[in-house]
């Protein structure tokens, strides 16, 4: 559940937050010399000190300190200095933060305490320096998680052991799940951590809110180390009827025309087979901890089960970044064939395999007509119409900037196939906010099933995203993932 950054920094030349960006320190100072209250001049994203993190300067950084900046000042959508250094893993600013009163005890504007994030982000420096700071070991955020919880769940072992060893509580469970600290490590297929928990007195047999214990977990998700480890050490073997397996059944089976299996990736990403291709959405992932038996069954791509596959990748928003070439793109070799849409051209996507398609433009693709439906004026990022296989397939992953405009666009693509998409796979509304664009566009696309997705990994919400389609008046299939590894399979025929 990260803070998703995907943005592009534009400033007015000559302002301050300019300066502060571009880390220009000569004329940054200057400008302070004629108007000190520039140091907390407020822009798009915040104040100057925001903008220096953007830039990641740390002497712009001290300099706007040493002139009074509030360390505290956030942006419009509610991001501290903090959150930023903590985001980019600047851990020395972050430090000069803290050095000079960032607050450790303020949730940002998506709901998540310092302490939390920096947990969830394995800064585990940056972890014991909020600690330090006074951030309480087992706070609890807007979110429902505590700093072990988040670390744990992202396989974070050096910080776990950290705030372990730290006093946070080993038998702190997830207030709507009911999941314990093993639960979660057994999701995360992290061995080390459940060796860990297990061994500062998590208890092996402790069961979630729906009845289960960490072995189904570590079974049911394909962690077989993990679920032998359990097991020698006294798991009740009653739970162990998920059944072990390495490899998602639904990749090897025989696929006819109109069927697709859609799996849940870590990653907040999708992965879906259809009968000729093997379609990846939004597979970057930066910074990911992979577990110790990788497979679909917890949400993670293998040279095993992209062979031989027709492997296209599309993405919806740029992340300005190479580190987004990470293992999916590794995995092309294994591929029959692969290619990989982006919205935008870059020298390090020069290759044959990374194509550009314009905003609202339509391109076939070995095999496959792509629709690309612009999501943000000027700013990379879209939404995509596919057809292929004797299917349409529907995937935006972000709520858009225009609604109105949006689903207009996406109205006159639609228009052309009355029976809508066999997959629409939809962003959920942000808690708190009106519904009724989420619900037009819903009802604009007309689809068969419906996959929900959040940039953030807020799957406790897809329940009630759910039940708002249904009361809304709309029937069909809605599939709320809980895991990375959650498989959809769907037919035309049924």
């Amino acid at each position: 559940m990260v803070i998703t950054l995907c943005m592009t920094v534009s400033v007015q030349a000559g302002s301050i937050h300019q300066l502060a960006h571009a880390g220009d320190l000569e004329q940054l100072q200057q400008a302070i010399a004629e108007d000190a209250s520039l140091v907390d001049a407020m822009a798009a994203m915040g104040s100057p000190l925001n903008y220096a993190l953007f830039g990641q300067h740390l002497s712009i950084v001290q300099c706007l300190l040493e002139h009074g900046a509030d360390v505290n000042l956030r942006s419009p959508s509610g991001l501290a200095p903090l959150d930023l250094a903590l985001l980019f893993g600047v851990t020395e600013i972050a430090n000069v933060l803290l050095d000079h009163g960032a607050d450790v005890a303020t949730q940002n504007g998506m709901g998540r305490l310092p302490l939390n994030l920096a947990a969830e982000l394995g800064r585990v420096d940056a972890v014991r320096k909020i600690l330090q700071a006074g951030g309480s070991v087992d706070s609890i955020d807007a979110l429902g998680t505590s700093p072990v919880m988040v670390a744990t769940t992202n396989g974070h072992l050096d910080v776990v052991a950290t705030l372990l060893n730290s006093s946070a509580r080993v038998d702190i469970q997830e207030q709507q799940s009911g999941r314990s600290l093993l639960h979660a490590a057994c999701l995360a297929g992290n061995l080390d951590i459940a060796k860990l928990v297990l061994s500062a007195g998590g208890r092996i047999n402790k069961r979630d809110a729906s009845g289960k214990t960490a072995l189904y977990s570590a079974a049911r998700y394909g962690h077989q180390q993990v679920a032998d480890f359990l097991l020698d050490h006294g798991a009740d073997q009653a739970d162990n009827h998920a059944g072990l397996k390495v490899q998602s059944p639904q990749i090897t089976r025989e696929m006819e025309s109109a069927d697709a299996v859609a799996w849940y990736l870590k990653n907040r990403g999708w992965a879906v087979r259809i009968q000729g291709h093997l379609l990846v959405f939004d597979a970057e992932a930066f910074d990911v901890n992979r577990p110790t038996q990788p497979s679909l069954l917890n949400g993670f791509l293998t040279p095993a089960e992209v062979a031989d596959q027709h492997l296209l990748g599309l993405y919806t928003c740029y992340h300005g970044q190479p580190g987004e070439l990470t293992y999916v793109h590794k995995l092309a070799d294994h591929a029959a064939d692969a290619a990989f849409v982006h919205q935008r051209q870059d020298a390090f996507r020069a290759a044959e395999a990374y194509l550009y398609l314009e905003p609202d433009s339509e391109q076939d693709i070995r095999g496959i007509k792509v629709h690309a439906i612009d999501a943000f004026a000027g700013f990379p990022a879209q939404a995509y119409l596919l057809e292929a296989d004797d299917m349409t397939i529907y995937y935006q992953g972000f709520n858009v900037q225009d609604p109105q405009a949006f689903i207009s666009k996406v109205s006159s693509l639609v228009a052309m196939n009355p029976r809508g998409p066999d997959l629409a796979f939809v962003p959920i509304p942000e808690p708190g906010t009106d519904t009724d664009d989420f619900l037009k566009l819903i009802h604009t696309l007309k689809p068969q099933s419906i996959c929900l997705l959040d940039p953030e990994r807020r799957e406790g919400l897809y329940g009630n995203v759910a039940a708002t389609i249904i009361s809304s008046g709309f029937s069909c299939e809605v599939f709320c993932a809980e895991n990375p590894g959650d498989a959809f399979e769907y037919s035309a025929k049924h």
